[in-house]
């Protein structure tokens, strides 16, 4: 029953841990953590169980100790790298799919459409008097999982703008 509650207690400090000082971003870091703190619960207790005596000391045991903490920090180091890429500033480029527009008092989630792909996009603040549908668009920001969470974005002025008669230059509105 104590190494039960060995596991229990080192899994939950690693897990609560890396939740307040990093966050959880996506389902695989989530995964790669939940998986890394349980093998040091593992590890941990299983190294309880060799100091206590409780386990005999052997080849085969070293070996399991060894290959916890190996597994471990292979998964830390995992997302650390990961988590780096992640928080670097990156842009996003699309065309805006007005339909997507909501807006919720000075946040706006959109989608912008690259080929077949669909981006969405969360921005507070004020949104540019360019936002038309299928313009182009840019935003700077990060990815909080499935989501590009904008800082700043950037509706492309248009080379020309659609009538009744078809394209009409943007040089006759400047």
């Amino acid at each position: 029953m104590i190494y039960f509650a060995i596991r229990v207690a080192v899994a939950s400090s690693i897990m609560i841990a890396f939740y307040l000082t990093r966050g959880f971003g996506s389902k695989l870091e989530t995964f790669l953590m939940a998986f890394a703190a349980a093998l040091a619960a593992q590890g941990v207790a299983f190294a309880v169980k060799l100091a206590v005596g409780d386990q005999p000391r052997s080849g085969r045991a070293a070996a399991l100790l060894a290959g916890c903490v190996i597994a471990v920090a292979a998964s830390v180091v995992f997302v650390a790298i990961d988590k780096s890429t992640i928080d670097a500033k990156q842009a996003v480029h699309g065309y805006l799919d007005m339909q997507t527009l909501v807006r919720s008092g000075d946040q706006a989630e959109f989608e912008i459409v690259e080929g077949a792909k669909r981006t969405r996009i969360r921005y507070r603040g004020v949104l540019n008097d360019q936002m038309r549908d299928r313009n182009e668009i840019v935003a700077n920001g990060q990815w909080q999982g499935e989501v590009f969470v904008a800082s700043d974005v950037l509706a492309k002025c248009p080379s020309s703008y659609p009538s009744p008669n078809g394209p009409v230059p943007a040089s006759q509105y400047r």
